[in-house]
């Protein structure tokens, strides 16, 4: 296990700040990406360093299966490559900055996120595009996919988040309640509840009342379960929530 663990890492370092880290999934293998475009993979458990090399380093992802790492520089392009010889599969594009990606869970797709106000669906292995998704108002800011392809979920800066259909690549569902940015949105396992946060201080408003509001949203219902402000759940869904989350921490 890597909690708890200290090592003593060997050289070469990084040459410059590090902007991310990355765990794989089997726990295996770190991969880290600094300032200068270099991104390397490290044995966890030895701290030994597998592999270096210079590529797009500002925005790094790993497929599940730890086999295909997807990086960008903070602009219009990403690439696609292999782990284990770093052989790029793809390069990918938007018509503008791309600010946020996601992995399927079987590692069989990847979808971007754009300035460009569009969604992208890109088949890892070969990293062909399959769909392009249309319907924001403003930058695509976070992005989710459900497992098993049931829909893909985005946030923007539109203050809405939107559900998508994967088969045909339609909104399937708009939804409002934020009042600002939203900033990110994650999945249950199931796919069931869809959480999603928004940045407070876009519009500067600074009231401690509706200041970082976090949105819950049912799938089965298709509404909002909670606005988050004042730290309580709307009282008239309240009795959607089940009593043990509440005590749990949704006061």
């Amino acid at each position: 296990m890597l909690c708890g663990v200290r090592k003593k890492w060997k050289q070469p370092r990084h040459a410059g700040d590090i902007l991310s880290v990355t765990v794989t999934a089997d726990n295996e293998r770190i991969l880290s990406a600094d300032a200068k475009g270099a991104i390397k993979c490290w044995q966890a458990e030895t701290g030994e360093q597998l592999l270096s090399c210079n590529g797009p380093s500002h925005l790094v992802a790993v497929t599940p299966d730890s086999k295909y790492v997807f990086s960008s520089d903070g602009d219009h392009s990403a690439r696609l490559w292999t782990l284990s010889d770093v052989n790029v599969v793809q390069k990918i594009t938007h018509a503008d900055m791309i600010t946020c990606v996601t992995m399927a869970s079987d590692s069989k797709y990847t979808v971007t996120g754009s300035l460009d106000m569009s969604l992208k669906i890109w088949e890892v292995a070969t990293g062909k595009l399959t769909q392009v998704l249309v319907g924001h108002e403003g930058t695509v800011s976070c992005v989710a996919i459900a497992n098993h392809y049931q829909f893909v979920i985005s946030g923007s800066h539109d203050n809405t988040l939107i559900i998508w259909n994967l088969q045909t690549g339609s909104a399937r569902l708009l939804l409002h309640g934020h009042r600002d940015h939203v900033t990110c949105v994650k999945l249950t396992a199931d796919a069931s509840i869809a959480i999603s946060g928004e940045d407070a201080l876009t519009q500067g408003r600074r009231n401690a009342a509706t200041q970082g509001c976090i949105n819950v949203v049912t799938q089965r219902r298709k509404d909002t379960l909670t606005q988050g402000r004042r730290d309580a759940v709307t009282q008239e869904r309240r009795d959607a929530v089940p009593q043990e989350r509440r005590d749990a921490g949704m006061r």
